[in-house]
């Protein structure tokens, strides 16, 4: 797949994905809504936990979001398909996966393991 080819497939892949994030934050927001006007709970336990579980919804679909905007500014500039940190290029299979992604497979399995340390080191201080 040529460059120009791989941009236009990541372009058109990127603003499928950013529309179906759009629709998804706008019904999160609507069900928030729904959330807030209902007074009917059983419990303040379970409004507590529908609220908490879009709150962590919505954070992570606006970190997508995220994602796949910085991803579409990438594109047609040296950096499109190439990891963040090595600088080498994204292997095309990741891409075509996962258009968004900024990271090469190797840097990724590094930063997760550095994720799950630090929540390893988090759980036992608390």
């Amino acid at each position: 797949m040529t460059i120009h080819l791989l941009d236009n497939f990541l372009r058109e892949r990127l603003l499928e994905r950013r529309q179906a994030v759009l629709v998804t934050l706008r019904y999160l927001a609507a069900e928030k809504k729904l959330v807030d006007q209902n007074r009917e709970w059983k419990s303040a336990r379970a409004e507590e936990s529908r609220k908490q579980l879009l709150a962590i919804l919505r954070s992570g679909y606006e970190d997508e979001l995220e994602k796949v905007e910085n991803a579409l500014a990438r594109i047609g500039t040296k950096d499109c398909g190439h990891c963040r940190l090595c600088h080498k290029a994204i292997d095309r299979r990741l891409l075509k996966l996962f258009p968004a992604a900024d990271l090469c497979f190797g840097c990724r399995k590094v930063q997760r393991r550095q994720e799950q340390t630090r929540q390893e080191g988090k759980q036992a201080t608390a």
